[in-house]
């Protein structure tokens, strides 16, 4: 993900999605995934304030609710 957020920066994207791999039929901890992928997210922000990236979303199945109320969660208690 961190590799993904810098070539796209370096190429000028303006917008990137990442989908929330392994939450499954792998089955890794949704908890554990959204909590990386936030924490990339915010990390990659803070040491590259002149990223061209503006939007960043995750993309998750509307059915799976278990995952987007995690993400949410954490969302919320980094903000």
């Amino acid at each position: 993900m961190s590799n993904a957020l810098e070539k796209a920066s370096q190429i000028g994207c303006t917008s990137i999605a990442f989908p929330a791999i392994g939450t499954g039929i792998l089955k890794y901890p949704r908890d554990v995934v959204a909590r990386v992928m936030l924490e990339k997210i915010l990390s990659f922000g803070e040491k590259n304030p002149e990223t061209t990236l503006k939007d960043i979303r995750l993309a998750l199945i509307s059915s799976d609710t278990a995952t987007i109320k995690v993400a949410a969660s954490f969302y919320a208690f980094l903000h």
